[in-house]
């Protein structure tokens, strides 16, 4: 009977390319949102109805090929803890993005009342 081991360590290593692939398609939604809202905010302050419009073509590829590359770079400098990094460094990113986003958000619904209110 011939039994087949699985190293541990090996499934991390492949582990962490899925995880930064998911984590790069949620850094590239990031950015389409807040260039969606970005956009709105400037049609708002020019007066004009809001609906900008976001290509998604050049950040779809872009950011997972980055993210590919820096997981492999964690992966061998860090192989022990590159998921963990990789992950830490991501949340904080996520933190420093939520914030201004939701002020730009408060922002887009205070200009969008007055639009509202105008027209």
């Amino acid at each position: 009977m011939i039994v087949l081991q699985t190293n541990p360590t090996r499934t991390l290593f492949k582990m962490i390319y899925l995880v930064a692939f998911l984590l790069s398609l949620i850094f590239s939604w990031q950015n389409l949102i807040s260039s969606g809202l970005q956009g709105n905010i400037t049609h708002l302050q020019n007066n004009r109805e809001p609906n900008a419009g976001v290509s998604i073509i050049p950040a779809i590829p872009f950011f997972q090929i980055v993210f590919l590359i820096f997981a492999w770079l964690l992966n061998y400098f860090f192989h022990q803890f590159a998921i963990q990094i990789l992950c830490i460094l991501f949340i904080t990113q996520f933190i420093f993005w939520f914030i201004p986003f939701k002020q730009q958000q408060k922002q887009f619904h205070q200009m969008l009342k007055e639009y509202e209110q105008k027209n």
